[in-house]
């Protein structure tokens, strides 16, 4: 186990899983982790400062057939209210959030450089009331290239799997995780400035699509090692107007369904909006965070004192991190994942 830092990229091609969580509602659309107001993460970071505020959003509403009304009415077909009827108004309260079922050592984090150099990582571990959770993410990480410490796949199966510094390594619960940015930032570079539609051979698609595939089966490795949830965060819009950046959120957006949906089930995953969802993808408990909403108003260079990015353009600052981090706390809280 070990914490890092380092220099490098942000991502975007994402997975998750699912099973339910203990006292939560049944898996569905969601269209944000929890509760708005600002955030109040610690810590130091580089770049443009920006306002703390924008920690992630409504409370997860569902949508369409959502699935998992805590209290009060549901609307639409609703199915699988975590208690109560599943027809028409839901009502009764959820179970209670059992605490203190996972240990700290239970918890890995895994992914790339918006965990250590975004520091979004310890803004995590601060906001779960100071844990300290096994994690293994470096800068410059991807999920379907590089290797050894720099492929995301092995910070699992290798680096967490066979921790010789803990106990009972493979005893792990949950995986908070981001990834797949990389994949584009560094090894598909040029991907940054072709528009879709001007993908000669499908080159950048196909590049997005193996790393998505790749996401996929790690979730499905991880669900076969008895983990009970897998909570990933995705990568927020960049400064378009930056050099390098042309076509960067084109790739992100055309990434975020398909990662979604390897996580939440193509079923559970929003048309539009906010993309956060829940679901068992790859066969158990899987939340996915969308982050851009959170960063609207923040992703403009010209405007230095709103701007949540660092000097390289690329990884947030700590009101960035902030943000990321309020909405994936949130999340947990509100699944009762790793409380």
């Amino acid at each position: 186990m070990r914490s890092r830092t380092g220099w490098a990229i942000g991502l975007w091609i994402g997975l998750a899983t699912s099973a339910a969580a203990c006292g939560s509602s049944a898996p569905g659309t969601d269209t944000g982790g929890g509760g708005s107001g600002p955030s109040t993460g610690a810590g130091t970071s580089s770049g443009a400062g920006g306002s703390g505020e924008g920690a992630g959003g409504n409370g997860g509403t569902g949508t369409g057939a959502s699935s998992g009304a805590s209290s009060g009415a549901s609307s639409g077909a609703s199915t699988g209210a975590a208690s109560g009827s599943t027809s028409g108004a839901s009502s009764g309260a959820p179970a209670p959030c059992v605490k203190g079922q996972v240990a700290n050592s239970e918890v890995v984090m895994l992914g790339d450089s918006y965990m250590d150099v975004g520091n979004v990582g310890p803004t995590i571990m601060k906001d779960a009331n100071n844990a300290m959770y096994r994690h293994y993410y470096l800068a410059a990480s991807a999920l379907n290239y590089e290797s050894g410490t720099f492929n995301i796949p092995y910070q699992f199966d290798t680096e967490a799997l066979m921790d010789t510094a803990v106990q009972n390594p493979k005893d792990i619960k949950v995986v908070i995780m981001d990834g797949g940015g990389n994949d584009v930032l560094i090894n598909n570079s040029q991907c940054l400035t072709i528009p879709p539609a001007n993908d000669t051979g499908n080159m950048c698609h196909s590049a997005i699509d193996a790393s998505v595939a790749r996401g996929l089966k790690l979730e499905q490795d991880i669900a076969s090692h008895n983990v009970q949830h897998i909570v990933y965060y995705f990568y927020p819009h960049l400064d378009a107007t930056v050099s390098g950046h042309t076509n960067a959120n084109d790739w992100l957006d055309y990434s975020y369904p398909k990662g979604a949906a390897a996580c939440c089930g193509s079923g559970n995953v929003p048309t539009s909006g906010d993309l956060s969802c829940r679901g068992t993808g790859p066969g158990i408990d899987c939340v996915w965070i969308d982050t851009r909403p959170e960063f609207v108003g923040h992703n403009d260079h010209a405007n230095p004192s709103a701007y949540w990015f660092q000097s390289d353009n690329i990884h947030p600052t700590q009101p960035g991190a902030d943000a990321i981090s309020a909405k994936v706390w949130a999340a947990m809280q509100k699944y009762c994942i790793a409380q």
